[in-house]
This record gives C-alpha cells, structure tokens and sequence, in this order.
C-alpha cells in the first residue's frame, strides 16, 4: 500500500476529491509497479501518521527525501527517483534574482516551519527578511501583490500553482537558474517486510523508464 500526503503537493502528489492519488510520484510508481506484475494501491494520510505507519509496517511505502525525515537509517530507500529544486522567483521587470547574494536587503517569501540551508546565515543575520507565508499560493500571491520582493519556491510546484492562478502578473516571474536547494525524491519502504528484492526490481524498472522515455512522458503530461 502507498501512503499519499492528504495535504497534497501538486504535481509531485494530487488528492482528489474521493481521495485517490495521483500526481508525478504516485504515476512513475504505478508504471513501474505495472512493469514488476504488482499492484499498487493508494491511502491517504496525514504526514506524521503515514511515517508512523511506514515505520510499524502498517504501510509499505510512502514518497519522501530522507534529508526531510528524521532517522532516515530506519527506512528502506530507493534509488533517486524526481530531484525536488528550489529556486528563487522575482518579478521579471525587477533587478535580476538569481543566488543568496542578489537578496540582500530585500523582503524573502518562504514557507511556516521550511528550513533553508543555503539561506539559513543570511537569513539569520538579518541580511534577507524572512516573510513567511502557510504554502506556495499564499507565497506567490504575496510576491504578485509587492508584499514580498522575491520568494524561496520548488520550481516544479511553483510553475504548477502559476498555470492557476489569477492574479496579474502570474505569467511574468523570472525564475532563477541557479538552484539554491536540491533534494532527491525517492520511495521510503518499511522495514518490517522484506522489501529489499523489490525495491531493488523497482530501481532497475525505473531505470528503464528513465531510458526509454516514460518518465519524461509522466513529466510532460504535467506541464
């Protein structure tokens, strides 16, 4: 059973109504299943309690970094699977927004509760204002409506929140080309079953499906 995120984060992972998952994430995990003859069926949970699971063995997998969990040792992990890349985002008519250095002085939008290693002294020193907001909406909101100058965002996530969102301006941010966060998603099996001749099945499957173009088919069907 793969456990979903019921606060979800589009387009890695999407709830819908009836509480079925899908999104990027949940996709490459079901061709891949499909392509090892196993099914896969979906829960959703809150965070805390599907890691709770993961690790009593009520779940059998769930999608995370482990740099995001806390004794990852305890888990059994694939391979990498997506890089999840923050970024930062200005206004395109703006100076140009591109590394820790250029936001210096200036308002900085980010998440309640996200830490930001790259960020973290300057924002601690006081050089970058911290203006936190509950998720990426609100954060881009913030930024369209001047009440912030730049924001800390993943990309993928942001570029999906742009598609709908009606504010002006949504189509003229500058994303910048540098990252200034990367982690790896991956699959977090529990180690109360004997996960680990799966899991290595399933990285050679994926590995497939990155070379013969399926994960970039997943990919473009988001965009």
């Amino acid at each position: 059973m793969f456990s979903c995120n019921e606060a979800d984060w589009p387009p890695y992972l999407i709830v819908g109504p009836d509480q079925t998952c899908n999104g990027i994430m949940a996709d490459i995990l079901r061709e891949a299943a499909r392509g090892l003859g196993v099914s896969v069926t979906t829960r959703t949970f809150p965070e805390k309690r599907s890691l709770l699971m993961l690790r009593q063995g009520e779940v059998d997998v769930y999608c995370k970094a482990p740099e995001w969990v806390a004794e990852p040792e305890a888990l059994l992990w694939s391979a990498p699977v997506l890089p999840s890349r923050d970024v930062l985002v200005a206004p395109a008519d703006g100076p140009p927004v591109d590394g820790p250095e250029d936001l210096v002085g200036l308002r900085l939008g980010t998440v309640l509760g996200y830490a930001y290693p790259a960020l973290d002294a300057a924002l601690e020193s006081g050089r970058i204002t911290r203006d936190d907001a509950p998720g990426t909406v609100s954060q881009l909101r913030k930024l369209l409506r001047g009440r912030t100058d730049a924001a800390v965002v993943n990309e993928l996530v942001a570029r999906w929140v742009l598609r709908g969102l009606r504010e002006p301006g949504a189509d003229a941010l500058r994303f910048s080309g540098r990252e200034v966060g990367l982690a790896w998603l991956r699959y977090a099996f529990t180690r109360a079953r004997d996960w680990e001749p799966l899991v290595a099945r399933l990285d050679a499957e994926i590995a497939r499906m990155r070379a013969d173009g399926r994960i970039q088919a997943i990919l473009d069907a988001y965009r």
